[in-house]
């Protein structure tokens, strides 16, 4: 696919090293003489199929410093028995063992983590026509080609940063990357090399939005996870980006792209996600979503669930209700952590908020997390304006100021008690 492109034009752009399409397809041939010899050591076991022998897939994990060498050596696994996972930085050799032991379908040309933002990691497999088939309908739903310069952030074992890069490389357009969490370097990126299109979760959009000091022109398009971005985000990212159009998508690693809508389509009600992707079938049932595609994971179930809820209006326009794990309890009375969150994002103006259950001697509670807010109010005055929205089991005891939330390496917050435990300090 890579070969079929322009070679002389520039690839990815990382931190201002530049590299076209010829010099990253040379990375991966060395990276690939490198791998061959490591991967001695591996057992080469042949399997029995259909009357003739076929070597058995293994897993390769990848773990490189910058953004260019994870994609050399995805590249460099394609083609033989090793499937590449390219693995989050912040992952412990504990982890990574654990994920030795999945065994490898002999179709899957590539692995992907799960965020493990509620449990641990989990590898997904998918086969080539699964992923890159699908490229041809996302490109013209996210108006994508080889004019394109998109700035996106982050490692690619975030599934999310990986997909766009591969599609926009099947037209022959350009990436600017960088791993680094700084939004000031991030606009200089940008004005610099002429992006023309952004790829950011919502928060990290926000955070960029902080540091523009003068309307940038010259970015046409933006396309992000819509479940925690609304009308009132979107006029925050458009004083920034003026002339911008707007995109937002609702997906889940095991059946990819579910849903989408455009920005004339969005309305104050955040929880609305759209209208389904080309070649997806979505539908409601018992509250929950259920999807069916041709593009999704290996031995995915037909129709998912994946747990998410939902609902669906007459219009066929879906909303997407938060998951099941949000679901807490607190004295033995269930509620929702999505809607809560959704409704301290919209009343108290805040961008980042996460609430936990704490317990106080034998009673427990609710209590909200956050990292900043554009106007100060005290904690009586915050529940006030939260009343007519929320029960009054609903809204937190307890508004607790802290300087970050803790995130994996794609930016979404990390819901998992242990975590929770040991970076925020609740009881």
């Amino acid at each position: 696919m890579l070969e079929a492109q322009p070679q002389d034009k520039t690839a990815v752009i990382e931190n201002g090293q530049a590299v076209t399409y010829r010099e990253l397809l040379e990375l991966s041939e060395e990276k690939k003489k490198w791998i061959l010899e490591e991967s001695e050591s591996y057992t080469t076991e042949l399997l029995q199929q259909e009357e003739k022998k076929v070597i058995k897939k293994q897993l390769y994990f990848i773990k490189e410093n910058t953004i260019i060498q994870e994609l050399a050596a995805f590249l460099a696994c394609q083609g033989g028995n090793l499937v590449p996972v390219i693995l989050s930085d912040s992952m412990t050799e504990e982890e990574i063992q654990e994920l030795r032991k999945v065994t490898v379908p002999q179709n899957a040309v590539m692995g992907v983590l799960t965020s493990g933002t509620t449990g641990k990691c989990r590898i997904l497999f998918r086969t080539y026509e699964s992923w890159a088939g699908y490229f041809p309908y996302q490109n013209e739903i996210f108006s994508m080609d080889k004019d394109t310069v998109l700035f996106a952030q982050g490692s690619l074992s975030f599934t999310g940063n990986m997909n766009l890069y591969m599609a926009l490389f099947s037209v022959g357009g350009t990436v600017v990357s960088t791993k680094e969490f700084k939004p000031r370097r991030w606009f200089s990126f940008i004005e610099e090399h002429q992006v023309n299109y952004i790829y950011l979760i919502p928060a990290k959009m926000l955070a960029l939005s902080r540091v523009v000091k003068e309307p940038c022109r010259k970015v046409k398009h933006f396309v992000t996870g819509s479940q925690s971005f609304g009308v009132r985000e979107a006029v925050r990212v458009k004083k920034c980006f003026p002339k911008m159009s707007i995109l937002l998508y609702y997906g889940s690693s095991e059946a990819g792209y579910i849903t989408y809508l455009s920005e004339r389509e969005m309305s104050e009600d955040i929880s609305l996600v759209g209208r389904p992707f080309p070649q997806v079938e979505v539908k409601i049932q018992n509250g929950m979503f259920y999807v069916d595609t041709d593009y999704g994971m290996i031995g995915m179930e037909r129709p998912l669930c994946m747990g998410d809820l939902g609902s669906v209006d007459e219009k066929g326009y879906f909303y997407f209700e938060g998951r099941q794990d949000d679901l807490l309890s607190v004295n033995g009375r269930k509620c929702s952590a999505y809607r809560i969150e959704q409704q301290i994002r919209e009343k108290l103006g805040i961008d980042e908020v996460m609430v936990s259950v704490c317990r106080d001697g034998d009673r427990e509670y609710l209590a909200a997390y956050y990292e900043r807010r554009p106007k100060e109010l005290s904690v009586p005055q915050m529940k006030e304006v939260l009343r007519n929205s929320l029960s009054q089991q609903e809204i937190p005891k307890r508004f607790i100021r802290i300087e970050k939330l803790p995130r994996t390496d794609s930016g979404k917050l990390i819901r998992r008690q242990s975590i929770l435990q040991s970076k925020i300090g609740y009881n």
